[in-house]
């Protein structure tokens, strides 16, 4: 017997390619069946047909979320969160939570940025004047970097007593040449495997707590770049995270659906796809057919990749992670398994890096329908543009990174790269495919908080500290919301099934209290989410 559902008295915002609006539709075995006025179905319902009265309330597609990862979202809500904190006021808290803390137990934490501090990275003697009898590592906001005590360095087989011969871009030094505490990109490795191993119901918790969080921010899908990441260099990491998750669809633990890509350096890369991409498994509910990949590292880190020196470093210009040759191996090696590729790249010399090496790698198929995903992809030259719009090569951006950057970044890039910074308006224009992701946890999974800067330009304190009025970068409400609908559906090849409320297509949506389309600019950040479905099913409900 069929389930079905007329939903009534709503604004059905359908996404459509006409940007239909509808009163009314009805939900059948989780999907959309008919859509019209609450008359016309009202008329047509039937006896055994559930009634939901929407109330005036609009209604959107569900929102996905392009650029996730969703273990350590869940990880960081359990551990200190250092976003906002001042240096003094994070040292204070992991003075205190050592305090419940046997001796020895880690410390962990994410978020600090030494850029709204006083722009100099932190010292190990700093954590240790706090806490010497725990090892504490406290992860940068960006994710690219680790800030230690000399306990934790201790144990992950750091001399602290010699002067440091190791890379000093991933090894900053202090004034005696000895390691600062501060672990770069590459350089956190051995703080990874240092860690204890978490256990089986640790990381089922994170996965649970990140996806309540989600689905209370109208989530209901994401793709999780990285299985199980927690920086760049993350060894062995996929493997035990896929399972995980694969048996909490099967058990259906996990409502969002995921779309998972799998670290590229991972050894589970050479023999996960032994039997092609994984689609739609566990009820429908995951996708393993990409894995990603790093081409350089974070602007506050200092180690994205540019051709101009960082402002505030003179002859630091960052570095790429890949020789062109391993790119070009691992470009080919997922291709040829028809493995979807996505890169991490913000700085303009990585970015060109990944486009030289692709047209290389691909040189006999280079309009081929791969969807092949550059992440983040801040600054992209005029010339480099041009070649992603000719590849159709998607532009995954993060719309609340501009919030995030506004008060520091001036500080950081050179003018000539400030003006070529996130330039979403052009990039639409011009015809290349962008979605949009919240990077969580280095920044919040909240889509509304992130569409404000998309159509505002403004960070969440209101203010553009290098762009003057008007903002010509800034999208229009629509161009920025299809960026969490209709293109990232097609960045999943799901654009058949999911993105839009059609007819034929999954019942994924959500129920806000205020009208996006119609609300003021400032209004757009608070919209709040009434309820989240998911295949026609309720998984979340506002009290």
């Amino acid at each position: 017997m069929k389930m079905s559902t007329l939903y009534v008295n709503g604004r059905i915002y359908t996404m459509d390619r006409n940007n239909t609006v509808y009163e009314a539709m009805v939900v059948e075995d989780g999907k959309i069946v008919k859509l019209g006025t609450t008359e016309e179905l009202m008329a047509e319902k039937t006896a055994d047909q559930a009634l939901e009265d929407l109330k005036g309330c609009p209604v959107l597609p569900g929102i996905c979320d392009c650029h996730v990862h969703m273990e350590t979202t869940g990880a960081v809500m359990l551990a200190i969160n250092a976003t906002g904190k001042s240096k003094d006021e994070l040292l204070a808290e992991v003075k205190e939570k050592a305090k419940d803390l046997a001796p020895g137990k880690w410390i962990t934490g994410m978020g600090w940025n030494q850029d709204t501090w006083d722009g100099k990275f932190p010292s190990k003697e700093e954590l240790d004047a706090v806490c010497p009898d725990h090892p504490v590592k406290l992860t940068r906001c960006c994710g690219h970097a680790f800030w230690c005590n000399s306990l934790a360095l201790k144990l992950a087989g750091f001399n602290l007593d010699e002067v440091s011969t190791l890379d000093p871009q991933e090894y900053p030094v202090n004034e005696e040449g000895k390691l600062l505490g501060i672990l770069i990109d590459g350089g956190c490795k051995l703080l990874e495997e240092a860690l204890p191993a978490e256990t089986k119901e640790d990381k089922i918790a994170h996965f649970k707590i990140a996806e309540k969080e989600a689905l209370r921010l109208g989530i209901t899908t994401i793709m999780n770049k990285g299985a199980g990441l927690v920086t760049a260099s993350s060894p062995n990491c996929g493997r035990n995270a896929v399972a995980i998750e694969k048996e909490l669809f099967e058990k259906e633990e996990l409502k969002i659906r995921y779309y998972e890509s799998l670290s590229g350096q991972d050894e589970y890369f050479d023999d996960c796809f032994e039997d092609g991409i994984q689609i739609d498994q566990c009820h429908g509910k995951f996708t393993l057919r990409s894995i990603k990949l790093f081409g350089d590292g974070a602007f506050g880190a200092r180690s994205a990749w540019l051709t101009r020196d960082y402002r505030d470093q003179p002859g630091k210009r960052g570095f790429g992670i890949l020789t062109d040759e391993e790119m070009i191996r691992l470009f080919k090696k997922a291709d040829e398994k028809n493995v979807q590729i996505s890169i991490h790249s913000i700085g303009d010399a990585s970015i060109k890096q990944i486009l030289d090496c692709y047209e290389i790698a691909f040189a006999d198929s280079l309009h081929k329908d791969r969807r092949f995903c550059i992440e983040h992809c801040h600054l992209a030259s005029d010339e480099d543009l041009a070649r992603i719009i000719s590849y159709n090569i998607i532009f995954s951006t993060q719309f609340l990174q501009l919030s995030l950057d506004m008060d520091v970044i001036p500080g950081i890039l050179p003018d000539a790269l400030l003006k070529r910074l996130y330039t979403w308006r052009t990039v639409v224009e011009k015809g290349v495919i962008v979605t949009n992701g919240s990077d969580s946890p280095c920044s919040t999974l909240s889509p509304f908080e992130s569409l404000h800067t998309a159509v505002t330009r403004l960070s969440e304190r209101g203010v553009n500290t290098f762009e003057e009025k008007p903002f010509k970068e800034a999208l229009t409400r629509m161009q920025a919301l299809r960026a969490y609908t209709t293109t990232a559906a097609y960045s999943m090849y799901k654009e058949d099934e999911l993105g839009s409320l059609e007819c034929g297509k999954l019942a994924d949506f959500i129920v806000t209290d205020k009208d996006y389309f119609t609300c003021t600019d400032e209004e757009i950040a608070k919209i709040r989410v009434l309820r989240t479905y998911i295949g026609g099913e309720l998984c979340y409900r506002a009290e």
